[in-house]
């Protein structure tokens, strides 16, 4: 038998036991620093030629689109509220005014920064700017009243209903100046920003009920406020009929401003508006309010629903005074009642009846055909377009002169004397009073 044969360096490995591998790791050969070299510089070369075409793009084939659409990005536009015109009663005493107000707006962006660069906010600014919306919400709560809650929403919302940051958000409307001016004081002691106004003048009734179906009221335009436009317009009465020349034109103020506020060194541009025009009434005041108190006193006496009562200067036609009663305040709008806003003086269908007694004489006065003193007999009836004429209470036979038909206001005697007179020749007369005719009135 032969034996193995030994081979030289070689061990025998024992029965059984596994065969033991090297400790030693496989390492990757190092790299080339001059590859790695070549390769940064590429890159960096490739990202400074990609800019350079870019800005080749910008500043060679289309700058002056690009400036300005850079320009518009920056630019902001707020409305500045022309002042509308003021209403007088004949010797010039008060009606109606536009009085000083604003309305406070918040950028809730600012808010929650407090007017900084987030990124560039260190741990101090970042406590107070948080503490901002709460200490803010309790400034307004403190000098304007209203709701806490809805003040720290407002200004705790970060974006809008498309889920864009939110930059504008009206906090409270019609603040009159001088509490305008303590929020504004309180705010700059505390040193936080993001809060404005915005000019909204106040529409003022100093009367208060007096003639207030004649003046009208203000209402709310909401297309006019989401325009950045002073939101209220006539709603009834002169405010309405004269709007236009009231309101005047808004002016406004374009300005530079970043998502952190106004650009102080940026550029502004200001066009200033037009108030409207002002009006001096026929109407006097006082006795316009001696007649609305005889009025409400005779509605009441007689139980009726609503009355309506007119003065005028029979000389040159003024109204001297218009009264309408059940009326309303247009300072306090919501408490009033819908029917309570027009003038019906103006606005309900009138049916002249004895009226028009008195262009009928005077169209007979006009023509010769009576005088004054002309008589006729009045029976206790007579047939007029195949019915039966009566007078408002039975008589018998009566004798008036024309004056005397008139006082009585004889239905029967009218008739009678009208006779006399050609039906176009009247038609023509009536017709010249303004009878089938628009009244002419905006309301």
């Amino acid at each position: 038998m032969s034996r193995p044969t030994a081979v030289s360096g070689a061990r025998r490995r024992p029965a059984g036991r596994p065969p033991q591998r090297s400790s030693r790791r496989w390492q990757a050969p190092l790299g080339s620093p001059a590859r790695r070299l070549t390769i940064g510089l590429v890159g960096c070369a490739l990202i400074a030629s990609a800019l350079g075409v870019r800005a080749v793009q910008l500043q060679a084939f289309d700058p002056g689109s690009n400036a300005v659409y850079a320009q518009n990005e920056t630019l902001r536009t707020t409305a500045i509220p022309a002042t509308r015109g003021a209403i007088t009663d004949r010797n010039g005493e008060l009606l109606v005014s536009s009085e000083p107000a604003v309305h406070i707006v918040a950028d809730p962006t600012i808010v929650a920064s407090n007017g900084l660069d987030p990124a560039e906010m260190g741990l101090r600014s970042r406590l107070k700017a948080s503490a901002g919306p709460g200490l803010i919400a309790g400034i307004l709560y403190n000098r304007l009243g209203g709701n806490f809650e809805e003040y720290y929403n407002i200004l705790r919302r970060s974006t809008g209903d498309e889920g864009q940051p939110l930059r504008y958000a009206v906090v409270s409307r019609n603040v009159r100046d001088y509490k305008n001016v303590l929020v504004t004081q309180d705010l700059s002691n505390l040193g936080y920003v993001g809060i404005d106004e915005e000019q909204a003048p106040v529409r003022h009734y100093p009367q208060g009920t007096l003639a207030a179906n004649l003046l009208g009221f203000m209402v709310y335009d909401q297309a006019l406020d989401e325009a950045k436009q002073y939101p209220w317009s006539g709603g009834g009465g002169l405010e309405l009929a004269l709007n236009t020349n009231l309101a005047g034109v808004d002016g406004r103020e374009v300005y530079e401003a970043t998502s952190y506020g106004r650009i102080p060194t940026g550029s502004t541009v200001l066009e200033a508006p037009q108030n409207g025009v002002s009006y001096e009434l026929t109407i006097d005041a006082g006795l316009q309010y001696q007649v609305e108190q005889r009025l409400q006193q005779a509605v009441a006496e007689h139980k009726a629903s609503s009355g309506v009562a007119i003065v005028m200067n029979v000389k040159n036609g003024e109204l001297l005074a218009l009264a309408n009663y059940p009326t309303f305040d247009p300072n306090d709008l919501g408490a009033a009642k819908a029917e309570n806003l027009s003038n019906q003086a103006l606005t309900e269908v009138y049916e002249p009846g004895s009226v028009e007694k008195v262009l009928t004489m005077a169209a007979l006065l006009d023509s010769g055909l009576v005088t004054p003193q002309t008589r006729v007999l009045i029976p206790s009836y007579i047939m007029s377009g195949g019915r039966t004429l009566n007078d408002d209470s039975p008589h018998g036979t009566l004798s008036f002169t024309a004056t005397g038909v008139l006082a009585h206001s004889s239905n029967i005697g009218t008739a009678l004397l009208t006779r006399q007179i050609d039906k176009g020749q009247l038609s023509d007369y009536l017709t010249s009073f303004g009878l089938g005719q628009a009244t002419g009135l905006a309301w």
